[in-house]
């Protein structure tokens, strides 16, 4: 495939807009969003209890700590287009599965691993290892705009799905995204995706191919930690304990945010119009995270967005009309929509591209430890208190922690081989490294 270098779009924003796509149906939206759509029909159909639809919660997030890692030595052996592929093809096929269950919580609980093991090529790794290829000067605008493809599920998921349910049945809906993957996003991705500007005859950020951006390109592609040295950093593991804990925030409140809404007395609309407001607010925070994240020191800009969430949760702890509620989504969204974006571009800054994968891999399944407690957790506090409401009060604390965490990151290891732009705040100076290898 070639695209003309003088093409007026470049092509770099269709790959991002077919990634988008991609995320709305894959995997990560689907557990953090979709899920808990389905919930209080599994429960009145089978008579499932809340603690026992959280353990499909948890395995569904937990399932991560496992595969990230190994997705992440795929793309960094394969790329991102030869792991995206065969996994859509897959998800399709284990979410149409889901149609099919019988009332055995064995039955669930399998299917749900198979929905994850399915669906592991469609989760952020694969898409910010596309887009930091694409792009370099505007990085973190273009992972901003496309990891608010999980957003954008939360503002039409919901809308699309629950019409769906309360018409034709949760079993009907699942076949329907089942077929949408096959169907639609499959066959977008493969004639749209590609994993590198230089497969297309072009440069990051747009142009024509030339010597000198190919030499920047592998100069950028080179550099960072290895493997073994990336263990042992202490921005790694700063990285580390924040993610993981917005993993907990994250999974705890959005999976459990709508049963959480109905056992109020919130009616369908407001519980799928808070999902939306939820959904757009996160667009938000990721697009707007990503612009700053170019003009201003990452770790700062963290620090403001991952903090956000601690009000949110106290102001919806004690919630019992739509305003509060509605407050405390939007900067619960804000927060948790800058995560993913902020995980890619601090890694391609603090540990470089040699192993990028396997690191973001390993970040991400650290955010997933986070997503396989906070369900569950979330579950038996509601169990143990009859209410959601000192739950979320304790989860407000992690984001204050997050936060401090990243803000204390230090300079840039890894600055831009082209430049920041005019307008743009120089990056801090690179730091040698005291070890490479």
């Amino acid at each position: 495939m070639t695209v003309p270098p003088r093409s007026k779009v470049f092509y770099g924003w269709w790959v991002v807009a077919a990634a988008v796509l991609c995320i709305v149906f894959g995997y990560s939206s689907l557990v953090s969003v979709a899920f808990g759509l389905f919930t209080t029909d599994l429960e009145a159909e089978f008579g499932w209890t809340r603690v026992q639809t959280s353990y499909a919660g948890t395995l569904a997030t937990g399932s991560i700590v496992v595969l990230a890692p190994i997705v992440g030595m795929l793309i960094d052996r394969f790329g991102a287009r030869r792991v995206l592929l065969p996994s859509l093809a897959l998800l399709g096929v284990a979410v149409a599965s889901l149609s099919q269950l019988s009332g055995s919580l064995a039955q669930f609980y399998a299917l749900i691993v198979l929905f994850a093991v399915c669906g592991m090529g469609t989760q952020p790794p694969v898409f910010s290892r596309l887009v930091v290829s694409w792009f370099d000067r505007h990085r973190g605008f273009a992972l901003g705009v496309t990891l608010s493809g999980v957003g954008l599920a939360g503002m039409v998921l919901p809308w699309f799905l629950q019409p769906v349910i309360a018409g034709y049945g949760w079993r009907t809906a699942y076949i329907v995204v089942g077929v949408l993957l096959l169907g639609l996003v499959l066959p977008v991705a493969y004639f749209i995706v590609r994993d590198t500007p230089a497969s297309v005859g072009l440069a990051p950020d747009g142009g024509e191919a030339t010597p000198e951006s190919a030499a920047a390109t592998r100069a950028e592609e080179a550099q960072g930690l290895e493997l073994r040295a990336a263990l042992r950093d202490r921005a790694l593991w700063q990285m580390l304990i924040a993610f993981g804990l917005m993993g907990i925030v994250s999974a705890g409140f959005f999976i459990h945010l709508a049963p959480m809404l109905k056992g109020r007395g919130f009616g369908m609309s407001e519980v799928a119009t808070t999902l939306a407001l939820k959904g757009a607010a996160v667009i938000c925070g990721r697009i707007l995270c990503g612009v700053l994240v170019d003009r201003y020191f990452a770790p700062y800009v963290a620090g403001a967005f991952i903090a956000a969430p601690a009000v949110g949760l106290a102001l919806i702890a004690g919630a019992d009309s739509m305003l509060p509620v509605a407050i405390g989504t939007v900067l619960i969204g804000l927060g948790l929509g800058a995560e993913f974006d902020l995980m890619a571009y601090l890694i391609s800054r603090y540990i470089g591209f040699r192993t990028y994968g396997r690191v973001y891999g390993i970040t991400y399944a650290a955010f997933g430890v986070g997503g396989a407690i906070g369900p569950i957790a979330m579950g038996y506090g509601f169990t143990y208190f009859g209410s959601y409401g000192p739950g979320l009060a304790l989860l407000a604390v992690a984001p204050v922690i997050a936060a401090l965490l990243l803000t204390l990151l230090g300079p840039y290891r890894y600055a831009s081989h082209r430049g920041a732009r005019p307008h743009a705040r120089p990056l801090p100076a690179a730091q040698p490294l005291k070890e490479q290898a």
